[in-house]
């Protein structure tokens, strides 16, 4: 860390690229990432081939991130929102990948609750 504030670490630019790693790690943007559909579908399948025949939905999955594994300041505030915007913002940016997806009108995701619209129990 301390090379971080060498004469050449400034000239290399380290220091905006270490910033730049410690925002892709932040506990909100990996907060926001794990809420999302494709992580979702991984975790779905996962609990379905542990426990087969149990029937498992995104909404369930979901809503127990939220209230049971996920810290309450990483799914609310404004950092939270802003993470919320990148991960968007980045999945519009993304071209369907086959002609199958083209056709697709309403995804999974927009069924999905926003980051902040679920209340915490005890409030």
């Amino acid at each position: 860390m301390v090379h971080l504030l060498s004469k050449e670490s400034w000239a290399k630019s380290l220091l905006g690229e270490y910033h730049t790693q410690r925002q892709a790690l932040s506990r909100f943007l990996i907060g926001a990432i794990v809420l999302t559909e494709p992580v979702l579908q991984v975790i779905k399948r996962e609990l379905k081939r542990l426990s087969p025949g149990v029937r498992i939905e995104l909404e369930d999955i979901q809503e127990v991130l939220r209230q049971e594994v996920l810290k309450r300041d990483v799914l609310e505030g404004e950092n939270a929102q802003e993470a919320m915007k990148k991960i968007r913002a980045s999945n519009k940016a993304r071209k369907p990948k086959s002609a199958k997806e083209l056709g697709k009108t309403e995804t999974r995701e927009e069924k999905l609750p926003a980051l902040g619209d679920a209340s915490i129990p005890g409030e």
